[in-house]
């Protein structure tokens, strides 16, 4: 049924635990792009690195496994040299950039956790983008 498709719930997963997660909407979507547009053609223009879509999942810990996936995140090209070194699976290497956009106000406390996460993996610059 096209409908349950549309509103099917992703999976992230934090301490071998899954978290269900919704899509995003419009607005967050929208916005999100407009960030991810800006970001990419930033690196693109300076060969500085990858930058990856919207909830592209990224091994924080294994056993038990954390996978997060950001609106937004860059992998400068001192960890990933070329883009045969970008895996098939989940991601690896630790991000040196996430954003993470906010578009409804009861999502913000979700958001700060995440972002509690990210800073437990070592990620040097964590960007949580209020338009609520």
């Amino acid at each position: 049924m096209e409908l349950q498709s549309a509103t099917r719930k992703r999976l992230e997963r934090l301490e071998g635990k899954p978290i269900e997660t919704m899509p995003a909407g419009g607005k967050h979507g929208y916005i999100a792009n407009e960030i991810l547009t800006q970001i990419r053609n930033f690196v693109k223009a300076r060969n500085l690195g990858f930058v990856f879509t919207a909830e592209t999942g990224v091994y924080l810990e294994r056993n038990p496994d954390t996978v997060r996936g950001a609106d937004v995140t860059f992998i400068s090209r001192e960890k990933i040299k070329s883009v045969n070194e970008i895996e098939a699976g989940f991601l690896t290497v630790v991000p040196d950039l996430v954003v993470e956009v906010v578009s409804q106000p009861s999502k913000m406390n979700e958001a700060l956790e995440k972002v509690e996460t990210w800073k437990r993996a070592g990620i040097g610059e964590i960007w949580l983008v209020d338009v609520a």
